[in-house]
């Protein structure tokens, strides 16, 4: 492999741990939200497991993020798999700032 390769590889890798930090982040703080009656859970499907239990929320969250992460891995050289990772990255930004008011209030 080339260095440029590795290189490239390492930066996916970081951006990956990014990804998967910000969302075990926002499962956190919307447990958080949820359980003090702040917020409410707008995807039906995290709605309903986070009504089962707050641990099924946060395990199914991390299973179906880290599933897309090896998914995005696995076609790390194509073009689509970075712009999507960036995308991901970008929605979970804007939902960090939306925590980040909800801290602040």
């Amino acid at each position: 492999m080339t260095d440029k390769v590795l290189d490239n590889n390492d930066k996916f890798k970081g951006l990956i741990f990014v990804l998967i930090l910000l969302n075990v982040l926002d499962g956190t703080l919307t447990i958080a939200w949820i359980e003090t009656g702040r917020a409410v859970e707008i995807n039906p499907l995290m709605n309903m497991l986070i009504g089962v239990h707050p641990l099924l929320f946060m395990v199914i969250k991390i299973l179906l993020v880290g599933l897309g992460a090896m998914l995005l891995w696995r076609f790390r050289d194509r073009a689509v798999a970075l712009v999507s990772l960036y995308l991901c990255i970008a929605v979970y930004s804007v939902l960090m700032v939306y925590h980040g008011n909800g801290l602040i209030s």
